[in-house]
């Protein structure tokens, strides 16, 4: 079901588990049936785990090994122009990237991730670890390739899980050999509405670092 308006405020959350890894407020673009578009202006600052240490939570960590080892959320300022599409049901959403410098198109980036869920404030979804890098010239690479075993090792994913998440990733690497939208060149020149406002994150989740 369809829901907001271009230029809403909204946050996207990507979770480990039940626990919010990525916190990212972001504008709606288009909020339709068939596409949710949503954009990340430079200047946003959002929310990232991090181990009580300060080092980097390990892609593919055990989720209990996260729990025993403690962990908080951190502020971070976005720092490039993001555009992402997602067909609702899809398991994978793709991200076009400008210079923040230059405004030239840098490409896009395929992310395998599970379906979005709605929620009150926005979407909910799970990264799946494998991507796919596409330059403006439409050559593409996978990124982070073995880290599909490794999950299923962490158990993070099940084998028919991993199964899955590499047949959608055939599905968008025939999609960009084929030229097809959105890899058609058709969104290269895209900009924001100059009238949205950068959003901020909710009470709610800045209480969480302060």
């Amino acid at each position: 079901m369809a829901g907001r308006q271009p230029g809403d405020a909204i946050i996207v959350n990507f979770r480990i588990a039940d626990i919010p890894f990525l916190v990212m407020p972001a504008t709606v673009v288009e909020d339709t049936d068939a596409r949710i578009a949503h954009y990340l202006a430079p200047g946003t600052w959002f929310l990232r785990r991090r181990l009580l240490d300060d080092s980097p939570v390990p892609r593919v960590i055990r989720v209990d090994d996260l729990r025993r080892r403690g962990s908080r959320l951190v502020p971070v300022e976005w720092n490039s122009c993001q555009l992402t599409l997602t067909d609702p049901t899809s398991a994978s959403g793709v991200r076009l990237k400008w210079s923040t410098a230059t405004g030239e198109f840098e490409g896009w980036y395929v992310n395998l991730q599970r379906p979005l869920s709605r929620t009150a404030l926005g979407f909910t979804t799970e990264d799946h670890f494998l991507d796919i890098r596409v330059k403006p010239d439409k050559s593409w690479v996978w990124k982070d390739d073995d880290e599909l075993e490794l999950a299923v090792d962490a158990e993070r994913l099940t084998i028919e899980e991993a199964l899955a998440i590499r047949v959608e990733g055939a599905r968008r690497v025939a999609q960009i050999e084929a030229r097809q939208f959105p890899f058609d060149n058709s969104l290269i020149e895209w900009q924001p509405d100059p009238t949205w406002a950068i959003p901020r994150l909710p009470d709610e989740w800045r209480s969480e670092v302060e």
